[in-house]
């Protein structure tokens, strides 16, 4: 039997401004369970947990459950949608077996360009000040 998640943790690349900004967003968001943010280049992240250095290393999107379940990329994308009171249904639409394949390319896509897309946000940061 599965036990009841309490909170998630979102490890994201605290160096990339695009991840900064979605963390910034899901911030603002109601979830159904506390969601802590920890960038994955913290001492913090590290120590917290060891077993996934390596994958913090190849600059992997996690979510770790308080069951210490963890979901990388595209499936740690989902589950923050997931968590998230306006967009648990979306997310279940998303991750179906008909449309995974389609959310999977997209998410894909956005992460391999989210240094070009942090440039673009930060430029637009400059010139809006």
């Amino acid at each position: 039997m599965k036990t009841k998640i309490i909170n998630i943790t979102v490890l994201y690349d605290g160096q990339c401004e695009f991840c900064r900004q979605c963390v910034k967003w899901l911030k603002g968001q109601n979830s159904f369970f506390p969601i802590k943010f920890l960038a994955s280049q913290t001492g913090q992240a590290r120590e917290q947990f060891p077993e996934l250095i390596n994958e913090f290393k190849a600059g992997r999107f996690i979510v770790v459950t308080s069951n210490r379940e963890v979901y990388f990329d595209s499936k740690g994308k989902l589950f923050c949608l997931y968590s998230l009171i306006d967009y648990r249904n979306l997310s279940l639409i998303l991750g179906s077996p008909k449309f995974f394949k389609y959310t999977n390319t997209a998410f894909n896509y956005i992460a391999e360009k989210r240094y070009n897309i942090s440039s673009v946000l930060l430029y637009l940061n400059r010139i809006a000040k």
